[in-house]
């Protein structure tokens, strides 16, 4: 959650991030994967600078509708769409330390001057979701309260953990809870292996099948030269017949 702000230099002065921890990256890796998969058309991307002439900004997780997936380090809004919503984990050191409290205020000063239509802060501390709006230049709040929908990102909900008052929460529009990548991944590796052994027992069953229809066809071919060879005995058989009698001078039946 880095925030930088170019001064007179050629390279900005950039802040040590003082407020990732554990449970901050697992949220925002979910965040950032749960919209992937659920906003067809948007770009979903997080920690990477969004930079507006000198001045530049690293939120946890932003959207870009129509925006293309790219090789950036920078999201430049010279070239690219502004940012539709920003994302931002709350740690501890956001409300307890004062550098941190400095950082989280450049930072919205900063989305503010961007002009971000809306910042999404989640604050696990307090368990809060702090909505604001850029207005005039500068983030307003919103609203404030223990759930928000996001209609800008598809109906997305995000929810304080009520049993904890420790975390959030983060559904889709289909009710369907977002879910850890690791996860999601391991879910779709365990279907893959299951419809893999099912593909399995579908081609031993064709084998199967094949088999006994090779099986069919041999026994068909035996059939079929045994009444050849039934029928070369039957013909044989009458010209014998014939034979002797025409040796014995009866008249031929």
């Amino acid at each position: 959650m880095t925030m930088i702000e170019v001064i007179d230099a050629d390279l900005p002065i950039e802040e040590e991030d003082i407020s990732a921890t554990e449970p901050h990256n697992e949220l925002v890796d979910r965040i950032k994967f749960g919209l992937r998969h659920r906003l067809p058309g948007t770009l979903v991307l997080g920690d990477i600078f969004v930079r507006e002439g000198r001045k530049q900004a690293s939120p946890d997780v932003f959207t870009a509708r129509g925006a293309r997936p790219g090789a950036r380090s920078v999201y430049r809004l010279a070239d690219d769409p502004l940012p539709e919503v920003t994302i931002e984990v709350l740690s501890d050191v956001n409300k307890r330390d004062k550098d941190g409290i400095a950082q989280l205020h450049r930072k919205r000063r900063l989305l503010g001057e961007l002009g971000i239509g809306e910042h999404i802060e989640l604050d696990p501390i307090d368990g809060v979701v702090v909505v604001y709006e850029a207005i005039d230049g500068v983030l307003e709040v919103k609203m404030a309260g223990l759930q928000y929908t996001s209609e800008r990102l598809g109906g997305t909900r995000f929810v304080v953990d009520l049993e904890t008052f420790e975390g959030f929460r983060v559904f889709g529009a289909d009710g369907v809870e977002f879910e850890p990548p690791q996860d999601a991944m391991a879910r779709a590796d365990a279907a893959q292996t299951v419809a893999d052994a099912a593909l399995l027992r579908a081609d031993a069953a064709q084998t199967v099948a094949d088999a006994a229809l090779l099986r069919a066809d041999a026994a068909q071919t035996v059939a079929d030269a045994a009444l050849l060879r039934a029928e070369a005995a039957e013909a044989r058989g009458r010209d014998l017949e014939a034979q002797l009698r025409d040796r014995r001078g009866e008249p031929l039946s």
